[in-house]
């Protein structure tokens, strides 16, 4: 059984990708963190009120594209705007809301190919919206499993949890769709090729554990100094998906190792990792040191997938 493949993150800035039509490039600060799936990707949106399209030439084996998802709950229309997704030139299977929203969800999987022929491809989202000055359609990301040949010395890397370069401590477990511990100094290492790495993780749902004061965990890289970060504790106006826990400082091109210790314990909110991201990753897409297996009550929750993991789109229960 294969562990997730490693994406390559294809901003709407990027500009390789090919827009039709009259769109706008927008960082709209209501948009960026209205929602409990987590932030747009570099606060940047594509935004279309009319008929377009948008398109991205790739060489892999797998694509997804992202947005964020507007629909008035009252609309009488849930479909406006709609979209058709296709990889070269052939439909695949779009994602729909089976209900309208009721506000805005950020990091929707519009589409997903499923694996390909590894290769050249081209993917093409056409979005028609049928309300003149209605709803605005809003792009955010491409995101596509890469060829073994394809460069990545200035590509977005999404590393998921259950990648196998990641090297638990004891005291982690799989909760859903990220791991998590409790445990005083549980740690975790992992190298990584790049100039700057970010964790995401996530507030677990059913939560009751509240700190009487802020929980403190600590990074460090290449065994400097560790940084402290505090770690995510409550809802807030915080996003329970996808959340920025830390960002490491801008790092010299090369190799570099991370080491985190969490600083709470079993009366203290979890530490949660949901996936990396690393600018400007150079990363072979393999290591030959592999981390520790994870404890689960749930040996089904140990399966891993073969397909890649997008952005968690749904909170994960408390096991804690």
């Amino acid at each position: 059984m294969s562990n997730p493949a490693r994406l390559i993150i294809v901003d709407d800035t990027d500009p390789n990708i090919r827009y039709t039509g009259p769109w706008t490039q927008t960082n709209d600060a209501t948009l960026h963190d209205a929602d409990t799936l987590g932030l747009t990707l570099d606060n940047t949106l594509h935004a279309l009120n009319a008929n377009g399209s948008f398109s991205f030439n790739f060489t892999g084996n797998l694509a997804s594209t992202s947005a964020t998802y507007s629909i008035d709950g009252a609309a009488p229309i849930r479909t406006d705007p709609s979209w058709v997704c296709l990889v070269d030139g052939n439909p695949i299977p779009s994602h729909v809301p089976e209900t309208p929203f009721p506000n805005v969800e950020n990091n929707w999987v519009l589409c997903q190919s499923g694996f390909l022929p590894d290769g050249p491809h081209h993917i093409e989202v056409q979005v028609t919206v049928l309300s003149a000055g209605g709803f605005t359609f809003w792009f955010d990301y491409f995101e596509y499993v890469p060829s073994r040949s394809v460069p990545l010395d200035d590509a977005t890397i999404y590393v998921n949890y259950t990648d196998p370069a990641i090297q638990y401590g004891p005291g982690w477990s799989i909760s859903s769709n990220s791991t998590a511990t409790t445990m005083a100094e549980a740690n975790l290492a992992f190298d990584f090729v790049g100039v700057q790495l970010t964790w995401f993780g996530t507030i677990l749902a059913n939560l009751t554990l509240e700190p009487t004061s802020a929980t403190f965990s600590t990074y460090s890289i290449n065994g400097t100094a560790p940084i402290r970060f505090s770690v995510p504790s409550s809802l807030g106006s915080l996003s329970p998906n996808n959340l920025t826990v830390f960002k490491t400082q801008q790092l010299p091109p090369g190799k570099h190792h991370l080491e985190v210790v969490h600083g709470g314990n079993a009366q203290t909110p979890p530490l949660t990792l949901q996936y990396f991201v690393i600018q400007n990753g150079s990363t072979s897409r393999t290591s030959s040191t592999e981390g520790n297996p994870l404890q689960s009550s749930s040996s089904s929750s140990l399966e891993p997938t073969t397909l890649p993991l997008p952005r968690p789109h749904s909170p994960p229960a408390s096991k804690f």
